[in-house]
């Protein structure tokens, strides 16, 4: 079957895969509605991997640590679990299903990166990759994207926030859901009412930030933007009356 399996085969099993040295799967033409727990957990997937086209859930951390290079999620996905894309270090384009309504705790944790990591904070060998996020088949505005969990984009090697400030339905981004990751300028879209503690913390290339016209946030929590060593302050609009201030204490 070579990179392919048996046509018949309509489910795989918890961490069924973990570890593997397959380097290319396409299950394209498989009847699997659910990638499971740890099926992928480290394993090599380097060349590529082809998800079922009517999957419709891929649990906690379906493919954390494997080296899969891109992922392309078909439409009919709706939820996804916990890490379970966390320190995939190859990782340079996401496709995420615009029926996603959640993306989880830690999801994309690390995606991009390499290193030692402890209490996410990476300690030497750190290469850092760059990587694309969108939404399959369409954009950021027809998303139905609702939230993101706390440390979902934690350490990822994310720079370009168009997946992010394009979208229309988000209300809630958690606790350190994009510390630690490249942005060097960052716009809030006018929909989301909460952010989490330290929810952008460590951005140490982030120079200005933009709340869209009609933003709903009231509140700047704790090191929303802080613990950086960047000696430059960020710029935000005044939340009450639209006008740019600069906002220097929001760096330790």
């Amino acid at each position: 079957y070579g990179d392919k399996l048996p046509g018949t085969v309509t489910s795989i099993g918890i961490h069924a895969f973990m570890g593997s040295r397959i380097a290319k799967l396409d299950l394209g033409n498989n009847d699997i509605k659910k990638i499971q727990e740890g099926a992928f957990s480290k394993s090599n997937l380097s060349l590529g991997f082809t998800f079922p086209s009517k999957v419709e859930e891929i649990q906690k951390d379906a493919f954390s640590g494997s080296m899969i290079p891109e992922v392309h999620m078909p439409t009919t996905v709706i939820t996804l679990g916990i890490e379970c894309f966390r320190q995939t270090s190859n990782l340079s384009i996401v496709e995420i299903s615009p029926n996603v309504t959640v993306i989880p705790t830690g999801a994309f944790l690390a995606a991009g990166n390499s290193g030692i990591m402890s209490n996410g904070v990476f300690y030497g060998g750190i290469e850092s990759g760059n990587v694309t996020f969108s939404y399959t088949d369409t954009t950021a505005d027809k998303s139905a994207l609702l939230t993101i969990e706390s440390s979902a984009f934690n350490c990822a090697a994310v720079s370009d926030d168009t997946f992010l400030s394009g979208l229309t339905k988000l209300t809630s981004i958690g606790a350190n859901a994009f510390s630690y990751t490249d942005f060097t300028s960052l716009t809030i879209p006018a929909c989301v009412r909460d952010l989490g503690t330290s929810v952008f913390t460590k951005c140490k290339n982030l120079k200005e930030v933009t709340f869209s016209k009609g933003s709903l946030v009231t509140e700047l929590p704790e090191l929303c933007f802080g613990g950086t060593e960047n000696p430059n302050p960020v710029t935000v609009p005044d939340l009450a009356t639209d006008k740019n201030r600069k906002m220097n204490y929001l760096y330790s």
